[in-house]
């Protein structure tokens, strides 16, 4: 991508699989940090942990039981990244949009209870997704992230997740959708880039 694009900007997001019996700190740690270093080595600075933990998919309910528990684990995993990569920026993951329901715990409430570990992340991801022109400008929709301006004015924001995930809208009107998204978010102060999710998957994401 640098051979195409010196100026590239590139974003590491850490994963493991937490559908099971998930991750400790340490385990979570020894998971990802090795292949974090090995980007880390090649000028990647920017970093989120982990992936929406209010989902039970992902360790909610299992690994931590909220918001609060989360901060904890995740500032011991930001601890050992910062201890091996001292100029890593570390992001205080997105979370899944919406409601609580039985899979999911109500975002804002999490973010609430996970302060102390927004505040010592160097910024916050945020996800955003819509099924339509209309809720693509909506509040609950494509404009989530003006919630988490509003909430965190002095933070970063990168949107690590957007699309249009509807099976009924063709890939031209998602494509239209995306640039329209990308030129509203020009305009927007505080947003370090935004990341379609993702270029292809089953689930017509």
């Amino acid at each position: 991508l640098r051979d195409i694009n010196p100026d590239i900007f590139i974003m590491l997001r850490l994963f493991a699989k937490f559908d099971t019996h998930g991750h400790d700190p340490a385990s979570f740690l020894a998971r990802v940090l090795a292949r974090a270093i090995n980007f880390y080595d090649r000028g990647i600075r920017y970093m989120e942990i982990h992936n929406e933990p209010n989902l039970t998919i992902e360790g909610q309910g299992k690994n931590w039981r909220n918001g609060t528990e989360f901060a904890y684990w995740f500032l011991e995993v930001a601890q050992g990244l910062r201890k091996a990569m001292p100029e890593i920026q570390i992001g205080f993951p997105g979370l899944s949009p919406g409601p609580s329901f039985d899979k999911r715990y109500e975002g804002y409430q999490f973010y609430q209870e996970a302060e102390v570990a927004i505040n010592a992340s160097d910024w916050i991801g945020c996800h955003c997704y819509w099924i339509s022109d209309t809720d693509m400008v909506q509040p609950t929709g494509g404009l989530v992230y003006e919630e988490f301006r509003r909430r965190y004015p002095e933070k970063l924001l990168f949107i690590t997740e957007f699309s249009n995930p509807y099976s009924e809208v063709s890939a031209r009107d998602k494509g239209q959708q995306y640039v329209d998204y990308y030129r509203r978010l020009r305009n927007v102060k505080g947003i370090g880039a935004a990341f379609s999710f993702v270029l292809s998957a089953s689930s017509n994401f």
